[in-house]
């Protein structure tokens, strides 16, 4: 070994992993042996190649990097691509790098800025890995080659990624799609795109919203908005408040952002909105509160325009928000309502809306009940009047009539005190007196409750953080606090840190110093505690604290106190280092702490030696306990340490006395051990045959061994290896199997993993084994997973898992090695599917077809495998090819695989001119069981023609049926059009009004005319129109009064589905037009239009349309029109 080189690993040796670093940087830039070190250090084990890596990037060695791109380790080998990416200095050829290492270098190059090189990098690593890489580099590409090739990727592309640098291609392209898409289909794009496009310019994203949004809904997230409502609350507004979107608008949540953005539109903009939200007290709260006070009165008139105000009882929640004012006259109005006169619990609720003066008599009676449960209620809102004043004078008072709670019973005082800590804002000094008697004779009272405990804490830390400025009431919060605790618990004080100005927390300290100390004296910390986990970051900059919690780790303390000031004297991370170097000298014990043990571990890796040479002993570790160190940095550490730790987790490992899951837990600590911890899980993993890698386990043995401190790792290498061979236990030699990917070398992991694939433990390796092939080169994979793929025998879950492997990891071309798996006659028809389902992952394989076109008339494993996908996982240059296969699996002889690709068949109609022809034979062949549910999904398949061919040759085939009818069979072809007539109805609900329905409203036309099918044809022509074709319904229903009865039911069901319609002045026409038929089937369908007036408290608009229905000419709709009870 070169001098130089075991110079400078003896003067890193002593160091913390900050101060290596540091070291290893000044002597990497100016040392002129540097390179011969490096070149040494790269033969090293790997903790001296990650010196010679760190050494090359901090003197920008363009060759080191380049060779450490080659290093065997796998985090070696990533952190150098990394490197080599933001140095420019290497590109990588990119083909035959793992998994992982691609994806490392993708999300390089999205941070980074370089388009030269993923533009270089798309075309090589689209062919060899399909879109979904491509995709995942195109972020980092160039604007120009974004937009060449985002029409072929978006369907693998992650949008709100791409937004990020390519915000204008992606709007473009969104533009494009939305302006080509059918209305019906536009929703689909939205869902993709809906997200990305509103994180772009706001201009263009409010441009796209407004040209294409659906009609009855906002895409996207409703707080995505908040930036667009910054620039355009108008237009936003608009939006929100359009007539065909009040449905979704009463179920949709407005985000506060979005809503403190809409506040700033005058009332007149907002009012059809809170008109919409009526209904909704907890959005329509939530509006009012975005609103100054002075504006909410008007806004919250607006919101009952359409409402019977003589009727109507808000919510509480709403009322809460109001001024004053408002407050006061809707409690007044509220009051004089015959439903609240009725009910005392209203009464007095609404009565505490009032004034003060007038609320405080309107409860004086129940606050003097005989039911303890009344004087509860009665106290509760007694203080929430007082809240609600505002007055601090009013609350003064309030206080003094509490201090009659001294005789009350502990559920009555329990819920008084929990509604006084509502109003500790408005506390003043002179309350402090008659607090200081309350929380006595609550403390003092026998019957004393936690509950009430709890309360009177609360009102006190609340009051101490409102009021720390405040003698008297600082001087009541801190008596009532040590009146309620002992030892070191207090209640948790609300943070300060948050509401003080700079600066202040010294004044609030120096206030609170003789209670902190005081307590402190008689050896309770919790006030020390509470104030300096109050005071946040802020009690870091106050030396006297700081000092206090030293103390507080006095070797005196109780072992669990000095624990608690330990993690708070180590919060600063500033002087966290030095911190936990005195606290290890007072006591190596105090390693348990989970503060101390992340610190050396990660920063004060120099303390290491102190904890891990000799088993700590301490008041923090009882007596007989060994401690074993939990998860840790271990890639910071130096190699001796490294060997401590895994001689640790070993003695627990090897224990057999120690509980499994200890024992299991210990070795998937030891995974990250570089070497020796794959060596030890192998053990462990019982792999009989796989080789030993020539070397393994030797990087604890540091190649300098005269160095300070550093002995060869006990049992490392081949001898331990084959003495641990045959682990027997389960738990034990799953865990191992399971933890092997997670080493350092999960891809010499992988070849143990696989040797158990035929084998009892299959299910927990062939899990590891899709992570370790994540770290495998692509074209060392095939040796390792074809074995397997095609083994005789063996499990088959491992073979599905590892053809899946091979598709989502292998190499180019790995579709003819699956390819020819398929066709293997003894092949599983497990096996068979899973390898179909790896044909769809690689559609540009012409491989992928063959196997594809095979398993559409193949077994039903196969088949479902080539259906469970949908257009939008492929490219779109893919999906008419694809949907072909659709069509395929649409007749076969299999009915059960038929019916499910029915089911999939409209979603790929667009790309299958076969799709309408193929649906109508489906509908008309009586000889194929068919449900209304099952129809539903087929509709879009139609096309323009509708239901009128299915129709005729229904028809037809009904009028050649001489058959009268039996048990048996009875006129099969008239029940098909019954079947399809009931499933036209929930599609006709559930789909957007968007979606053109001209075709099957024609359809419905032409079968009511015909004789017999008038009833089968009337519910479909209500379900597919707006409520806009009602006279066409009546007159169907003339002359036919059960018909006119039915169809009147379903209007008015079809009328609470269309939430936008319930406008007594879009209604007043068509009410009027009905009534004026003077027919039975008019009069009943309008009065069917009016019934909803009951969700409006029956104002005058809708009032009058009821009235004047009860005056119609014919007897029966009268009577219908007298059954509407206004009242109830």
């Amino acid at each position: 070994m070169l001098a130089a080189t075991r110079a400078l690993l003896t003067a890193l040796d002593p160091l913390s992993y900050p101060a290596r670093m540091r070291h290893l940087a000044r002597w990497a830039a100016t040392a002129p042996e540097r390179a011969a070190v490096c070149a040494e250090l790269r033969a090293g084990n790997a903790y001296e190649r990650h010196l010679a890596l760190t050494a090359a990037m901090v003197a920008g060695d363009a060759e080191g990097i380049r060779a450490a791109t080659q290093d065997p380790q796998p985090s070696l080998r990533a952190a150098a691509l990394v490197a080599a990416l933001r140095t420019g200095t290497f590109v990588p050829a990119g083909i035959d790098l793992s998994a992982m290492e691609r994806r490392r270098v993708y999300r390089t190059l999205r941070r980074l800025r370089a388009p030269e090189v993923a533009d270089a990098l798309l075309a090589p690593i689209r062919a060899a890995y399909g879109d979904e890489e491509a995709a995942a580099l195109l972020p980092a590409c160039s604007p120009d080659l974004v937009r060449d090739q985002l029409p072929d990727l978006e369907h693998a592309l992650n949008p709100r990624r791409l937004v990020r640098r390519h915000a204008e291609p992606l709007l473009e392209r969104a533009g494009q799609r939305l302006a080509r898409a059918a209305p019906e289909h536009r929703a689909r794009v939205w869902t993709e795109l809906g997200t990305a496009v509103l994180e772009c310019a706001p201009d263009a994203a409010l441009e796209l919203v407004e040209r294409f949004a659906p009609e009855d809904r906002l895409p996207g997230d409703l707080s995505s908005y908040r930036k667009i409502a910054a620039r355009h609350p108008q237009r936003v507004a608009q939006l929100l408040a359009a007539p065909a979107r009040a449905a979704w608008l009463r179920r949709a949540t407005l985000s506060p952002g979005l809503l403190r953005q809409l506040a700033k539109l005058p009332g007149e903009d907002l009012a059809p909105i809170a008109r919409r939200l009526h209904d909704r007290p907890r959005m329509l709260a939530a509006l009012l509160d975005a609103l100054p006070p002075a504006r909410r009165g008007e806004l919250y008139d607006a919101a009952l325009t359409d409402v019977d105000a003589a009727l109507f009882v808000p919510t509480p929640q709403v009322v809460e928000t109001l001024p004053a004012a408002v407050r006061i006259r809707e409690a007044a109005r509220v009051l004089t309502l015959r439903q609240t006169r009725d009910d005392e619990w209203q009464t007095l609720l609404w009565s505490s809306y009032l004034s003060w003066p007038e609320a405080s008599a309107a409860l004086q009676d129940a606050l003097r009940s005989g039911d303890a449960e009344v004087r509860a209620r009665a106290y509760r809102l007694l203080v929430d009047a007082a809240r609600r004043s505002r007055d601090p004078q009013v609350v003064a008072d309030l206080v003094t009539r509490l201090g009659r709670l001294r005789n009350e019973q502990d559920p009555v005082r329990a819920v008084a005190l929990g509604a006084l800590a509502g109003v500790a804002r408005l506390l003043t000094a002179d309350t402090a007196d008659g607090l200081t008697r309350i929380v006595t004779d609550a403390v003092e009272a026998r019957d004393a409750s936690a509950t009430t405990m709890s309360a009177l804490s609360t009102l006190a830390v609340d009051t101490l953080q409102h009021h720390v400025g405040v003698p008297a009431l600082r001087e009541w919060a801190l008596l009532a606090i040590d009146l309620l605790t002992s030892g070191a618990n207090v209640p948790v004080l609300r943070r300060f840190d948050s509401v003080l100005r700079r600066g202040q927390e010294h004044d609030v300290v120096t206030r609170l110093r003789p209670w902190v100390r005081a307590a402190a004296e008689r050896g309770r910390y919790g006030p020390l505690f509470a104030l300096t986990q109050a005071l946040g970051k802020r009690a870091w900059q106050v030396p006297e604290l700081q000092e206090m919690l030293r103390h507080a780790v006095d070797r005196t303390s109780v072992s669990w106190v000095a624990a608690q000031a330990i993690e708070l004297w180590l919060d600063n991370p500033r002087t966290r280092g030095d911190r936990v170097a005195e606290v290890l000298s007072y006591d190596r014990s105090t390693v348990t702490i989970p503060a101390v043990w992340h610190t050396l571990s990660s920063v004060r890796t120099d303390l290491l030696d102190r904890v891990l040479d000799r088993a700590p002993r301490g008041r923090f570790l009882d007596a007989g306990v060994r401690w074993v160190p939990s998860t840790a940095r271990l890639d910071r550490w130096l190699p001796r340490q490294q060997g401590a730790y895994l001689a640790l987790q070993q003695r627990i490992i090897e224990d057999d006395g120690t509980e499994v899951w200890r024992r299991a837990a210990a070795l998937r600590a030891v995974a990250v051990v570089p070497g020796a911890g794959r060596d030890l899980l192998l053990r462990y993993a019982d792999a009989p045959g796989v080789p030993i890698v020539p070397g393994a386990g030797q990087d604890l043995v540091p190649r300098y061994a005269d160095a300070p401190g550093a002995p060869v790792v006990p049992g490392a290498g081949r001898d331990l290896l084959l003495r641990y061979a045959d682990a027997t236990e389960v738990p034990i030699a799953e865990a191992a199997l399971g933890a092997l990917a997670w080493t350092d070398r999960p891809d010499l992991a992988l070849p143990a993993l696989l040797a158990h694939a035929g084998g009892d433990r299959a299910r927990v390796a062939m899990y590891a084994a899709g992570r370790a092939a994540r770290h495998v080169p692509p074209s060392q994979l095939p040796a390792l997973l074809v074995p397997v793929l095609t083994a005789a025998a063996g499990k088959v879950t491992s073979r599905k898992e590892a053809a899946r492997l091979l598709a989502r990891f292998g190499p180019p071309g790995v579709m003819t090695t699956l390819l020819t798996a398929y066709q293997d006659p003894a092949a599983h028809r497990d096996v068979r599917a899973a390898i179909v389902s790896a044909a769809r992952q690689r559609p540009a394989d012409e491989d992928s077809w063959a196997v594809l076109a095979t398993a559409v008339r193949g077994s039903r494993e196969e088949c479902r495998a080539v259906l469970a996908t949908t257009p939008w996982a492929l490219p779109e240059r893919f999906r008419p090819r694809y949907a072909q296969l659709i069509v395929a699996a649409c007749q076969v002889l299999d009915r059960s695989l038929r019916r499910a690709a029915f089911v999939q068949l409209p979603l790929w109609a667009r790309w299958a001119t076969e799709a309408t022809a193929l649906v109508e034979d489906r509908l008309t062949d009586l000889g194929e069981p068919l449900v209304a549910g099952e129809f539903a999904p087929l509709v879009p398949a139609l096309g323009d023609a509708g239901l009128r061919g299915v129709f005729d040759r229904l028809l037809a085939q009904d009028l050649a049926d001489q058959d009268p009818g039996g048990p048996a069979t009875d006129h099969p072809a008239r029940r098909r059009i019954e079947t399809l007539a009931r499933g036209i109805i929930p599609w006709a609900r559930t789909t957007r009004a968007s979606v053109n329905r001209s075709a099957l409203l024609a359809s419905a036309r032409r079968l009511a005319d015909r004789p017999g099918y008038r009833a089968t044809a009337v519910p479909m022509l209500i379900a597919l129109g707006r409520l806009d074709n009602l006279p066409e319904i009546a007159d169907l229903c003339a002359d036919r009064p059960v018909l006119a009865a039915r169809a009147a039911d379903q209007i008015g069901s079809r009328l609470r589905e269309l939430p936008e319609l319930l406008d007594p002045a879009r209604l007043r026409g068509p009410v009027a037009a009905l009534a004026a038929r003077e027919d039975l089937a008019g009069g009943l369908i309008a009065v069917a239009l009016v019934r909803p007036g009951a969700s409006f408290g029956w104002p005058a608009p809708w009032r009058t349309l009821l009235l004047d229905l009860r005056n119609h000419r014919i007897a029966e709709v009268a009577e219908e029109a007298w059954a509407v009870d206004m009242t109830s």
